[in-house]
């Protein structure tokens, strides 16, 4: 996996690569994420229209904390917000919302 891309699509590096060592390890578990995240998101928007906020709220808690893990730090600021609205109840608000994907779809293009 090229560095130099994954810093100019806004993931630190050097940060990234504290957390998980090498940059084969990195890969290898972001590849993972990305190959998995539409089906996941897809899960999140079942809950959703479900009104199964519990499972809603795991599982934006569980994709904000690998896309933070995953340098990926706007993606898990979008997750951040759902996973908020899930815990204070806030069915409406979060019926009322979307998960942005952009910059997954930046990232998967290129790798």
């Amino acid at each position: 996996m090229n560095g130099e891309y994954l810093k100019s699509a806004g993931i630190n590096l050097n940060e990234v690569l504290e957390f998980w060592g090498d940059i084969d390890a990195y890969s290898s578990n972001l590849l993972e994420f990305l190959n998995s995240i539409d089906s996941r998101i897809e899960d999140l928007k079942s809950y959703k229209d479900n009104n199964e906020i519990s499972n809603y709220t795991m599982l934006a808690h569980s994709l904000k904390s690998e896309a933070r893990y995953l340098g990926l730090n706007e993606l898990s600021s979008v997750f951040q917000l759902h996973e908020d609205k899930g815990k204070e109840g806030k069915v409406l608000e979060v019926k009322g919302s979307k998960v942005k994907v952009e910059g997954i779809n930046k990232v998967k293009m290129h790798i």
